[in-house]
């Protein structure tokens, strides 16, 4: 959606309002299962993340475990291939996108290990793919914030906790 406003698109500049719709954070997800225990409350926003959709499928009758296997490991699972089509659909568009996101998953977060391990070219090209994987909202950057500036203690996370809870497990199940 936010290419729709970029200046090479012919509706940049006829908005008048952008919102920028973050995730929900732990407080407003558990809302969505409250007969849960804390420990589960955090286990499933471990896993689901702030999405109102894939927390509004969440089964209070059932598990932890149960939903997860349910909604993401199960065959007919609502969910089961809601990361890899957005990943083909959204990260695949961007050279090299792919392999950076995968050896972000096994997690190397260094800019030298993720150069490395990718397998990219050069580091101009790695970080022009991390400033588009962080844009798109799917990976960010940390750094102390006692020392912000020093690449050498920075390091890129894929953010959104289904994203990672389904890269890390999908061999697992």
């Amino acid at each position: 959606m936010k290419s729709l406003i970029e200046r090479e698109n012919p509706l940049y500049g006829r908005f008048t309002r952008v919102l920028d719709i973050k995730p929900m954070d732990y407080y407003d997800s558990s809302l969505f299962y409250p007969s849960f225990s804390n420990e589960d409350k955090v286990a499933l926003y471990s896993v689901f993340g702030g999405i109102p959709y894939y927390n509004r499928l969440i089964d209070e009758s059932l598990s932890v475990r149960e939903n997860i296997i349910d909604l993401i490991a199960s065959q007919n699972g609502l969910l089961l291939n809601e990361v890899p089509m957005y990943l083909k659909n959204e990260i695949s568009k961007i050279n090299n996108a792919n392999e950076v996101f995968e050896t972000l998953a096994a997690g190397n977060t260094k800019f030298t290990n993720i150069l490395n391990k990718s397998h990219i070219a050069s580091s101009p090209i790695l970080s022009d793919v991390l400033d588009k994987l962080m844009k798109m909202g799917v990976v960010e950057k940390r750094a102390p914030i006692n020392d912000k500036n020093n690449k050498k203690k920075a390091g890129y996370y894929i953010c959104d906790n289904f994203t990672l809870f389904s890269t890390k497990s999908q061999s697992n199940f």
